[in-house]
């Protein structure tokens, strides 16, 4: 047969191999390496070997539906990683970077993920019911879209702004949809697309009766904030 022809059709059928090297990405030691079809079927067979996977390099690898199922990674590099429909459900996740991975319709159920990076990380339909967020960071609007009041925990969770300031997120977020722009109840404030508003400012303003940049939801966020518990009357009086 052929060369070049064998070698299409089994491009055509996936039955192409390729070397795929896994390298710690603080020292660029060698973790694990071989020939497999895909970065998946890689780390699946490092992880049926109960390789070591701390400090793993694996920015911009194609992941999508792995099953992580249980795993532990300690310092791994997930930034530009496509995870969609991963499922890293009961998984652990300690320190790691997901800066910029695709995570949308991944599985985080009752997953422990502790002092992890999700900046600008794109969420969709991602589940993250009985999720440990401790300590973690996000930013971006996509992670509105998760259903934060499923998860086990926000405690120390903090959200970058596009300015790049800090905004604790230790609880879950409340998303107001239907809006001219995307707009989250956070903590101490209140992110209205690019906006920040901030919760103390914001009723002072409207004890002064004062205008506001974003007057005609000013009540409606006023509202949701004290009855959420967010702004207390002792702080606002």
């Amino acid at each position: 047969m052929n060369l070049i022809f064998k070698y299409k059709c089994n491009e055509l059928c996936g039955d192409t191999m390729q070397k795929f090297i896994f390298r710690r990405f603080d020292s660029s030691e060698i973790i694990f390496e071989g020939q497999y079809k895909s970065a998946s079927h890689a780390l699946k067979q490092a992880i049926s070997d109960n390789v070591n996977l701390d400090y793993i390099d694996l920015s911009g690898q194609i992941l999508r539906h792995i099953n992580l199922d249980d795993c532990c990674f300690d310092n791994a590099n997930f930034k530009d990683a496509d995870l969609r429909g991963a499922n890293m459900s009961e998984a652990h996740f300690k320190s790691c970077d997901f800066s910029n991975a695709l995570l949308q319709d991944a599985c985080l159920n009752e997953t422990i993920i502790k002092k992890c990076a999700f900046l600008h990380t794109r969420f969709g339909d991602t589940d993250c019911a009985g999720t440990d967020f401790s300590d973690c960071v996000f930013s971006g609007l996509s992670c509105f879209s998760m259903k934060f009041s499923e998860c086990f925990s926000l405690d120390g969770c903090l959200y970058f702004d596009e300015t790049i300031r800090s905004h604790h997120m230790t609880r879950a977020p409340i998303v107001i949809q239907g809006l001219e722009k995307a707009t989250a109840i956070l903590d101490d404030v209140t992110i209205m697309g690019q906006d920040v508003l901030v919760h103390e400012k914001l009723y002072t303003q409207y004890l002064q009766q004062q205008r506001s940049n974003d007057e005609k939801y000013a009540y409606l966020i006023l509202a949701l904030i004290f009855e959420s518990g967010r702004l207390s009357h002792k702080t606002a009086f």
